[in-house]
């Protein structure tokens, strides 16, 4: 199966993408917000069109969304916390 996570370096993404890697029967995709991620697909949640391009490009059997904004990032960053959390699950059904 061909898996897609958002958010494949962070807290809990890192931990899905190694544990389906280490399954040796899933082709594991993953996007990233650091540059220096030589494997990863880098992505700006923020920007959907992009996000929507990703999706179309590696046309993954399943998508898993480990993408937040937590605490006080959000707490600073409320719009982007909004958008992220709040309107991109939603963007992604329409995109699977």
């Amino acid at each position: 199966m061909k898996l897609l996570i958002l958010g494949g370096n962070g807290m809990a993404g890192h931990m899905l993408a190694d544990y389906f890697r280490l399954q040796g029967k899933h082709q594991v995709f993953y996007t990233t917000r650091d540059k220096s991620d030589q494997q990863g697909l880098l992505l700006d949640a923020d920007d959907i069109a992009t996000v929507e391009r990703t999706i179309a490009i590696v046309s993954p059997h399943c998508i898993i969304n480990a993408l937040g904004v937590l605490n006080q990032s959000a707490e600073e960053h409320k719009i982007a916390a909004y958008h992220i959390n709040g309107f991109l699950p939603h963007r992604l059904r329409r995109g699977a």
